[in-house]
């Protein structure tokens, strides 16, 4: 295991037994990390740079060595949700204070994109984070969960500074999981893009997935627990990625009994493969919110492949690619147990994204 998966994956010699996902460590053996490789997006080595210049400002005896990426073209963060496919060109260095863009899809009510969301220095934050509480177990599994309050507070800085306002340095106001007022049109979890219903809440979240897909990964449509709340934040790192959305075959309300299975009622089996109703394209530093409908009508998933299609019929390789999911558990799903019993979130061996 070289330098950059050491910094990607942690220790080698940590603990490899896990509860969450399945082992990858065969997959990233098999994976050529040399220089010359373009598994990972160029905006990698920007983030990994960003960090070490901010590492050295604050801590100048304790640096990390990077490995240097070759720079490779990847995709525009400035994508429009749209009912066709994204078009590709150049991904410029962010490494500014973050001036977000929101993008409500037209026809499907409470899904609404967030462009620019999080800078470069945004996103090393958060891999280093990632990194040293070793969440992906030196590569071994591809998925961990935190379930609480107190297991979420790495992230208040990233949901007051970058969720539940827009400050610059990136601390925002200062609490548990919420009781802050999101700015009205400015932050990403300010109406009208997001519904007070749900964004005053306390806490705001208590449960986190962070997901590491590799090129070929994917996850299958679904529909997410009925035992999760209204309001569902996805955060992209490091590389670009289709997340495809089809209309449920099981469609879900807020009513739903959080017990069971996703949905509580298997859906009928398609007659042939389904095609997605739309994609989005999911940019590094991009922030996805999925609310009231689209959380409990419309089903998101991501294909299975190496590449994916974008406008003008070309492809795009995927690169590895790390995400951030978070939730609220309901009040009764606490009762009906954690982590073994279903609420791990795994359903037919897929993880509940």
């Amino acid at each position: 295991m070289n330098d950059l998966e050491q910094e990607l994956f942690g220790s080698t010699d940590s603990d490899s037994d896990s509860e969450f996902g399945m082992n990858t460590h065969q997959a990233v053996d098999s994976m050529d990390l040399d220089d010359d490789s373009d598994a990972f997006d160029p905006i990698f080595q920007s983030i990994m740079n960003s960090h070490e210049e901010e590492q050295e400002q604050q801590q100048a005896h304790h640096h990390h060595d990077y490995l240097s990426l070759q720079q490779q073209s990847s995709i525009t963060p400035n994508t429009i949700i749209t009912n066709a496919l994204i078009p590709a060109s150049t991904t410029p260095i962010n490494n500014s204070p973050s001036h977000p863009n929101h993008l409500p899809h037209e026809q499907v009510e409470g899904l609404c994109l967030h462009t620019n969301v999080l800078s470069d220095k945004d996103q090393a934050r958060l891999m280093t984070q990632i990194t040293e509480k070793n969440f992906f177990k030196a590569g071994q599994q591809n998925q961990a969960m935190c379930f609480g309050q107190r297991d979420l507070e790495w992230l208040n800085w990233l949901i007051h500074g970058r969720l539940l306002s827009d400050s610059e340095d990136g601390q925002g106001a200062e609490g548990g999981g919420g009781g802050v007022r999101a700015r009205e049109g400015n932050s990403v979890l300010s109406e009208p893009y997001c519904s007070s219903s749900w964004t005053t809440r306390l806490p705001l979240f208590d449960q986190s997935i962070m997901n590491l897909y590799y090129p070929g990964n994917g996850i299958k449509p679904h529909v997410d627990l009925a035992r999760f709340e209204d309001g569902i934040i996805i955060i992209s790192l490091l590389s670009a990625i289709n997340m495809d959305f089809y209309k449920a075959l099981s469609p879900m309300s807020p009513n739903d009994p959080p017990e069971g299975t996703n949905p509580p009622i298997p859906p009928p089996l398609p007659s042939k493969e389904r095609e997605p109703d739309f994609t989005v394209r999911l940019e590094p530093g991009s922030i996805l919110t999925i609310q009231g409908k689209a959380r409990y009508e419309w089903e998101h998933g991501i294909q299975e492949t190496m590449e994916d299609a974008v406008e003008g019929g070309e492809t795009i390789k995927r690169k590895i690619r790390v995400s951030i999911t978070l939730r609220k558990m309901r009040g009764s799903a606490w009762e009906v147990g954690g982590p073994g019993d279903g609420g791990d979130g795994t359903v037919n061996g897929v993880a509940d994204r």
